[in-house]
């Protein structure tokens, strides 16, 4: 999918979204999201879908100013930033140019660019596993 990362990391970065993080802001608890998130602060926290409300266009991008330690899950997940915590990618998952994890991967699709890195193990999730893990995987904090 990403055969010219600079195009599509630029279109990432230009398509709007429904909720918009920028960097120089800081959390602490959990954030919980439907729709389109674009997260490029910090977060001491997890980060999921809203399972309630599941929107075919659910999306999480990472950006590259982001520095999360806490659980991700999500449908569809890029990543760009670091993230200190596991990730649950309920569909697709790409770790694009720059992105740093530090936590295990638990994916269904997965896509890993040239240059990200991961300190961890991988484990593919069946798409029967995908829906099952879906409304419990983020719940309870960093678990390494």
């Amino acid at each position: 999918m990403f055969k010219n990362n600079k195009g599509n990391l630029d279109a990432l970065s230009n398509k709007k979204y429904d909720t918009n993080i920028f960097t120089g802001l800081r959390l602490n608890g959990e954030m919980k999201f439907a729709g389109s998130v674009y997260f490029d602060g910090k977060l001491k926290g997890n980060i999921a879908n809203n399972s309630s409300t599941k929107h075919k266009d659910d999306v999480l991008v990472i950006g590259p100013n982001a520095k999360i330690i806490g659980n991700i899950s999500a449908k569809q997940i890029y990543v760009l930033g670091d993230i200190e915590g596991n990730i649950y990618s309920l569909g697709e998952l790409f770790l694009l140019p720059g992105s740093s994890i530090q936590g295990d991967i638990h994916y269904n699709l997965m896509e890993m660019s040239h240059g990200s890195k991961v300190n961890g193990r991988f484990n593919h999730l069946s798409p029967e596993e995908s829906t099952a893990n879906n409304s419990n995987s983020s719940t309870s904090g960093k678990d390494k």
